[in-house]
């Protein structure tokens, strides 16, 4: 689930009782999802619940795919979290594969984390360039181990 939705009990049985089929939970890329198998009238239907945050133009993808793309809008403190929650997905990815398209999905996010913050990358780029003449960059790889006084 998308943090902050939830079913109320009365919409989570209604919609159990009309979609009877089996579940099964896998994790995949660090992600949960539901798989649902439905059988009606002797025809396999396979239902993917993911409940992430995706590109814009991803349910158009699945909808020229002959699939059927089911998704909800949040925006506010919901999006933000949203964002935070896939900037980890997304660097795990990286991680994995170490490829510079995963740097690229990192960038969009951080441009999607300024937008719902409502701040420009220029006014974040300033603040960039001013910590790092106070503080320094992340270019030297220094470990901070221990602080003695």
């Amino acid at each position: 689930m998308v943090e902050g939705f939830q079913w109320t009990s009365t919409e989570e049985e209604q919609y159990e009782q009309r979609n009877k089929g089996a579940r099964i939970r896998e994790r995949q890329w660090g992600i949960e999802k539901t798989v649902e198998v439905y059988d009606r009238l002797g025809e396999g239907m396979e239902i993917i619940e993911y409940n992430k945050l995706v590109r814009d133009k991803i349910p158009e993808i699945i909808e020229a795919d002959g699939k059927t793309a089911i998704t909800m809008i949040i925006d506010g403190l919901r999006l933000k979290q949203a964002l935070v929650k896939k900037l980890t997905e997304e660097g795990e990815e990286y991680l994995e594969s170490l490829e510079t398209e995963e740097i690229a999905d990192l960038l969009e996010i951080l441009h999607g984390l300024m937008e719902a913050q409502g701040v420009s990358y220029e006014e974040v780029e300033q603040m960039r360039l001013s910590k790092k003449e106070e503080r320094g960059g992340f270019s030297e790889g220094l470990i901070l181990r221990k602080v003695q006084s």
